[in-house]
C-alpha cells in the first residue's frame, strides 16, 4: 500500500474518530515517505520531487501529531497537581529520599503560586531549602533550584539576599559543588536578588552592581549565556534609573543591546566572549589544594 494510500486511509478513520487507527495510519505513510529519502534516489531526482518528498514527510508528520496531542489525557488542575506532589514529598520522607522530597516540594511551591496560595507556597519552598540543606553535596543541583526557587519568590529583602550568599558560597567556593555552568547560575541568581533589593534599599546599589552583578556577567560571559549576561545589564539599568542615575542606566542599556547583534558565526566580540570550546571544567583558583 502506497504512502498516499494509508494518508487517505487515516483521514478517513479520523473523520470516523477511530484516532488510534489514524494515528496508524500516519505513522506506517510517514515512515514510507521517509524511505523516499535514501540518500542515493535523492541526489539524482529533481528538485520538484525532492520538494515534493520534503512536503509530504511535513504534512503526513503534521497530521501524526495533531492526532498523538488528541490522544493524550486532558491536563490536571493544578489543585490535582498539587495534592499528587504533597503525597509525593510525603512518601519520599517517609522513605528517608530528602532529595526527592526537596525536589517535589519545590515543584509543590510553584504550584500552590499558581493557585494564589502564598501561605502554602512559601511553607512549601522553605522545607525544600531545609532539605536540600540536608542533602549537601548529594545534590548541587538541587540546591541551586530549591534556594533560586525560594529567593525569587520572597520579596526583595536582607533575607532572600542572605538565601542567595549561602547558596553562592555553596556552589561557587565549596570544591566539591563546584561547575563553572552551576557558578554561573547561581552567581546569575545572586545579582538579580541583590540589584532587587539595592532598589529598596539604595545604600546598597554600588555594591550590588559593582560587587556582584559584573562578576556574574563575567562568569555567564565565561560560559556563553549571553543572554543572562544582557538580562542583568538591563536590570542594573533599571535599578540606576530608579536612582536618578540615568547617565549610567543608559551606557548599562547600550552594552546590553550589543548582544542583539551579535551571531554565532561572525566575528563580532562580545565583552568577556569565550568560544565553547574554549571552556575549561576546572576549579577555581581559591579551590585548589595546591594553595
Amino acid at each position: 500500500m502506497s504512502a498516499e494510500e494509508l494518508e487517505r486511509l487515516g483521514d478517513e478513520a479520523l473523520c470516523a474518530g477511530q484516532l488510534e487507527k489514524a494515528l496508524d495510519h500516519y505513522d506506517t505513510a510517514r515512515h514510507l515517505i521517509f524511505e523516499t529519502f535514501d540518500a542515493e534516489l535523492i541526489q539524482d531526482a529533481e528538485f520538484d520531487l525532492v520538494c515534493k518528498v520534503t512536503d509530504d514527510l511535513s504534512r503526513v508528520g503534521e497530521k501524526a501529531r495533531d492526532v498523538w496531542r488528541k490522544l493524550q489525557p486532558p491536563p490536571k488542575s493544578a489543585a490535582e497537581r498539587a495534592g499528587e506532589l504533597r503525597a509525593n514529598v510525603d512518601e519520599a520522607m517517609a522513605t528517608g529520599d530528602l532529595a526527592d522530597a526537596s525536589h517535589a516540594g519545590f515543584r509543590l511551591g510553584e504550584t500552590l503560586e499558581e493557585l494564589n496560595d502564598r501561605e502554602g507556597a512559601e511553607s512549601a519552598y522553605r522545607r525544600a531549602v531545609v532539605l536540600a540543606r540536608q542533602v549537601d553535596a548529594g545534590d548541587p543541583e538541587l540546591m541551586l533550584a530549591a534556594f533560586s526557587s525560594l529567593i525569587h519568590f520572597l520579596s526583595p529583602s536582607e533575607e532572600s539576599v542572605a538565601l542567595a550568599q549561602e547558596m553562592v558560597a555553596n556552589l561557587i567556593d565549596r570544591r566539591e559543588m563546584y561547575h563553572p555552568m552551576r557558578a554561573a547560575d547561581a552567581a546569575y541568581h545572586w545579582a538579580i536578588a541583590e540589584l532587587k533589593f539595592a532598589e529598596v534599599a539604595q545604600h546598597r546599589m554600588d555594591h550590588a552592581i559593582d560587587g556582584v552583578a559584573r562578576q556574574a556577567i563575567e562568569m555567564l560571559d565565561g560560559i556563553c549565556f549571553h543572554k543572562g549576561s544582557q538580562t542583568l545589564q538591563r536590570l542594573v539599568a533599571g535599578v540606576l534609573r530608579s536612582a536618578g542615575r540615568d547617565s549610567e542606566a543608559d551606557q548599562w542599556q547600550a552594552d546590553a543591546d550589543k548582544y542583539e547583534d551579535w551571531e554565532w558565526f561572525m566575528e563580532q566580540e562580545i565583552p568577556g566572549h569565550v568560544h565553547l570550546w574554549d571552556i575549561r571544567i576546572d576549579l577555581p583558583t581559591h579551590g585548589r589544594e595546591d594553595e
